[in-house]
């Protein structure tokens, strides 16, 4: 993706994104089940990146307060490493490394991409995990409420509203990297 920053007005910055260069697939979670359920803090839920392979993630926090309009009231999911044959999720899932922190809208549920199977309490691990957003406009990473930080994180994201699409491309890099 080209990103070109052209000027500033009243404030505002204004940015031309070159979209030619950004393969953006929407097909690359298959759909199960839908829900106009919202997610809530400590929902376990199960992704289905192709027939026979599932992955597991769970909401971190939800209605995520933020200074920016794209991130706040959103919630903060973590997809865990872990891919299985079925959707059986592992007792210790919470203690699988994560893969991927996103910040995400309720687009995953009502898709039916993600599909709510289990429930448990955010632990104080999870709160600590290592992760922050690489955020374009400010050239650093920043923390979920658009706070600088201070250091690179282990988990790396990238600043703002994830879609279906982009998690299911991130998940699918690492099918590819691994032949899963």
């Amino acid at each position: 993706m080209l990103m070109q920053l052209i000027g500033r007005k009243n404030g505002a910055v204004n940015i031309i994104i070159n979209l030619r260069r950004v393969s953006m697939r929407f097909d690359l979670l298959l759909e199960q089940q839908k829900s106009n359920k919202k997610p809530k803090e400590g929902d376990i839920f199960v992704l289905k990146p192709k027939n026979e392979l599932f992955c597991f993630g769970k909401v971190i926090m939800t209605n995520v307060e933020s200074r920016d309009s794209f991130v706040n009231g959103m919630n903060l999911v973590f997809i865990y490493d872990h891919f299985s044959e079925n959707e059986i999720i592992p007792e210790d899932i919470e203690n699988y490394k994560v893969l991927l922190a996103e910040v995400v809208n309720h687009q995953l549920w009502i898709k039916g991409f993600a599909k709510n199977v289990a429930f448990s309490e955010v632990n104080k691990k999870e709160i600590d995990t290592d992760y922050a957003f690489w955020d374009i406009l400010k050239n650093t990473y920043v923390d979920i409420k658009g706070n600088p930080v201070n250091s690179v994180p282990q988990i790396k994201g990238t600043y703002g509203l994830a879609s279906y699409g982009v998690i299911g491309k991130e998940i699918h890099k690492v099918i590819v990297q691994r032949g899963l």
